[in-house]
C-alpha cells in the first residue's frame, strides 16, 4: 500500500494527522486481511482512510517495529550532541549509532521501516502542501515504531521527547541511514582482503572483522562500540 499513494494524495493536508472515515477503514483493513488486492486508484478509500489504516496496523504490531531490546538505545541517541560535521552538516556520531542499530533489526522490520521513512521522505517534499514536518510525522510514528508495549502511559510521556527527536533524526537521514557505517566498511574490506590471499582460519573471519571494529576508539570507558555511540 506504501507504494500506491500518488501526488494527489501527499498533498492532501493533514495526511497521517486526520483519521478518515472509520467505516471505510474497517472496509479497507477487512480487504486486506483477506488478501484480496484493493485498487486505491478507484477512488473508494481517501488517503486518509488509508494512512489511518496504516497507523492502526503498525500500533498493533507484536512488538515496536524497531524492536523492545534496543528502545534504551534509541532514547539515548537523541542525547548525543556531538558537533556537527562541517563537510556535510551532520552528525557523524548519531548517524553511525543509528546505522548500527538498524543492523540488529530483522530484515522485515528493516524492510517496512525502509518503505515508511522513503514514503515520509516524499510527504516533506510537500510539506508545504499537506503541512506535515519531520516534526509532526514523528510525533505521530515514534511511540509505535520504538516504545514496548508494556509502557505506560506516564512512561511514554516520560520518554517521547527523546524518542520523537531519534525519528526526526532518522526522517531527515532517511537516505543515510540504512548505508553499513564507514568504519565497517572498511573493516569487512580489510578482512576480505586478508582471506583472498590465505584460506586459513577463514571461518573465523566474520567472527574477527566484529571484534576488530568493536574495540576500536580504545580510550572509551566501555567495550561496547554501539553503546558508546549513545
Amino acid at each position: 500500500m506504501l507504494s500506491k499513494f500518488k501526488l494527489t494524495d501527499i498533498i492532501q493536508e493533514g495526511i497521517f494527522r486526520k483519521t478518515g472515515s472509520t467505516s471505510r477503514q474497517l472496509e479497507l483493513r477487512n480487504l486486506i486481511s483477506l488478501g484480496i488486492t484493493v485498487d486505491l486508484e478507484a477512488n473508494r478509500f481517501t488517503v486518509h482512510d488509508c494512512c489511518s489504516v496504516l497507523k492502526k496496523f503498525i500500533s498493533e504490531l507484536p512488538e515496536p517495529l524497531l524492536t523492545e531490546s534496543h528502545f534504551e538505545l534509541y532514547r539515548k541517541i537523541s542525547q548525543i550532541t556531538q558537533p556537527i560535521n562541517a563537510s556535510n552538516k551532520i552528525n557523524i556520531k548519531k548517524l553511525t549509532a543509528v546505522q548500527l542499530l538498524l543492523l540488529l533489526i530483522p530484515s522485515p522490520n528493516r524492510q517496512l521501516l525502509q518503505e515508511l521513512l522513503s514514503l515520509f521522505e516524499k510527504v516533506l517534499k510537500h510539506s508545504t502542501e499537506n503541512k506535515m514536518s519531520s516534526t509532526s510525522l514523528a510525533t505521530i510514528f515514534a511511540p509505535h515504531l520504538f516504545c514496548p508495549k508494556s509502557f505506560t502511559a506516564i512512561e511514554l510521556q516520560q520518554n517521547l521527547s527523546f524518542i520523537t527527536d531519534t525519528l526526526v533524526f532518522m526522517i531527515d537521514n532517511s537516505m543515510k541511514v540504512f548505508k553499513a557505517p564507514q568504519e565497517l566498511i572498511q573493516d569487512v574490506t580489510k578482512q576480505l582482503e586478508t582471506l583472498s590471499k590465505s584460506a586459513s582460519n577463514s571461518s573465523l573471519a566474520p567472527v574477527e572483522s566484529v571484534y576488530n571494529f568493536c574495540v576500536q576508539e580504545k580510550n572509551s570507558n566501555s567495550d561496547d562500540y554501539t553503546a558508546r555511540q549513545v
